[in-house]
């Protein structure tokens, strides 16, 4: 468990994480509840609390999805014709 001995922490903090807010504020959340416990007026993270990331995707890493291909038409007769894929001689 962590321990503040003499202004500074001793071990890490377990069970709780850390978020910023959008007005520049840190919370910290309770881990298997997701409560919100406490939220520091400082601006300044907390010491010894897990940081929860973020996962945010630049534009230019997302990739476009591939064009779908459509199947052929399909017919009640089968003719060499029609044959797509013709037989290797």
């Amino acid at each position: 468990m962590a321990k503040n001995i003499g202004g500074r922490r001793i071990g890490a903090v377990r069970g709780r994480t850390q978020f910023q807010l959008p007005d520049g504020r840190w919370a910290k959340r309770d881990r298997t509840t997701g409560a919100v416990i406490a939220i520091k007026k400082d601006g300044e993270p907390f010491k010894g609390v897990v940081r929860e990331r973020v996962a945010v995707m630049a534009p230019e890493t997302i990739q476009p999805l591939a064009p779908v291909i459509p199947f052929p038409p399909t017919s009640s007769r089968h003719t060499a014709e029609s044959d797509p894929l013709p037989d290797a001689a």
